[in-house]
């Protein structure tokens, strides 16, 4: 059985959010890094990297995980297109034969709940067959992949459901020893059924499911890639039966906080290329990987996300402390809200970024023969 997965792509270098400064360089080691992807955990970190992409501005470079495309944007900007050596077979076949699946674009509501855009979807899906050229499957095809993977979810929440459900049916000791029965039987299933492998069991169920011959997938939106999105449907579909036995749940606030800081400062603007191969041979030690794709990142922003991130972890005990009596005032609630809300105002503006860095890139990457193209203008 495939082990825990949770697929990590970050906007240009991956950013650390560990428990305090002295256990940061541990969780660095579990992150992908290269010599122009270094993993990243300070500002002061930010600013050397953004200093060597100022060296290597406009050009096409190779490390130990592939080629990549640097471009500096105006003061704080960055367009960055990458190959990984382990999808040239595939990739490199991108405007020349090989066919792809595009996933819905998943974006959030207003209370930091994952939903699927499909206007934003036929607009990005417009723009990679039209302009950019790439051979994609129908977008009737997308939204088949939507509901496998959802249906698939259900049916894992429905199959845990009659569990619980005989549990609570079975225990007449009072709600203290109703809750702790379902607390001891929701932990495995949570973590096999409502964790990273409810999103990729998800995907490779939809894959199994189409008939349709393709090489690649391409992901976009705000909560990274479909497996995040099912994965984050299940958890709210067990939210929703734990509220109603009286489980406590998390906060409004919590979920936007969550949502700001991993979801949409890092993952909604991408246009990520994953092969088919990846997934089904993916395990545990996949974890942290920066996918190929077209990224666009913005240092201001990612400054900002590691001063959030800092807030709660910097010191580990006495900042938590101060953190958790700090969420509890209306003052960091609506903070936590209006920060939501600018990110996710911000995020119609880094899509576009992402599609210009996929059109320069692309290009760039074409003209130096790490793709092959007979289409792309």
């Amino acid at each position: 059985m495939i082990k825990k997965f949770l697929l990590v792509v970050l906007l240009v270098t991956p950013i650390v959010q560990g428990c305090g400064r002295m256990s940061m360089s541990t969780v660095a080691e579990q992150f992908e890094h290269s010599k122009y992807l270094p993993t990243i955990t300070s500002a002061d970190d930010l600013d050397k990297q953004f200093a060597t992409f100022d060296l290597i501005n406009k050009q096409v470079v190779s490390d130990e995980i592939g080629t990549h495309y640097f471009e500096r944007v105006g003061i704080d900007g960055l367009y960055t297109v990458t190959i990984r050596k382990d999808d040239e077979v595939v990739l490199k076949k991108l405007f020349n034969g090989a066919i792809g699946l595009m996933e819905p674009i998943y974006t959030f509501d207003i209370d930091g709940y994952a939903l699927v855009d499909w206007e934003l979807t036929q607009k990005r899906y417009d723009f990679l067959t039209k302009t950019v050229n790439l051979k994609l499957l129908p977008i009737e095809i997308t939204k088949q992949y939507h509901q496998l993977g959802m249906q698939f979810v259900e049916n894992e929440y429905k199959n845990n459901l009659s569990k619980w459900n005989a549990i609570a049916a079975g225990q007449a000791q009072g709600q203290s020893g109703l809750l702790e029965m379902i607390s001891a039987s929701i932990t495995p299933a949570v973590q096999e059924a409502f964790s990273g492998n409810a999103g990729l069991n998800s995907v490779l169920y939809a894959f199994s499911k189409i008939p349709q011959q393709f090489q690649f997938i391409v992901q976009s939106g705000g909560t990274g890639n479909g497996g995040a999105f099912f994965s984050q449907y299940g958890q709210r579909l067990n939210e929703e039966y734990l509220t109603k036995m009286g489980v406590p749940q998390p906060s409004t606030q919590n979920r936007l906080n969550a949502a700001t800081m991993r979801n949409v400062y890092i993952n909604s603007s991408n246009i990520r290329f994953m092969s088919v191969d990846f997934y089904k041979t993916v395990n545990s030690g996949s974890a942290y990987r920066q996918a190929s794709g077209c990224y666009y990142s913005n240092k201001t922003d990612m400054k900002e996300l590691i001063n959030f991130s800092n807030e709660v972890s910097d010191i580990p005990y006495v900042s938590g402390i101060a953190y958790v009596i700090k969420t509890k005032t209306d003052t960091h609630k609506n903070e936590s809200k209006a920060r939501f809300l600018k990110a996710l105002k911000n995020d119609i503006e880094r899509r576009k970024q992402a599609e210009q860095a996929c059109l320069v890139g692309l290009k760039a990457l074409d003209v130096s023969g790490a793709i092959e193209s007979k289409r792309l203008k």
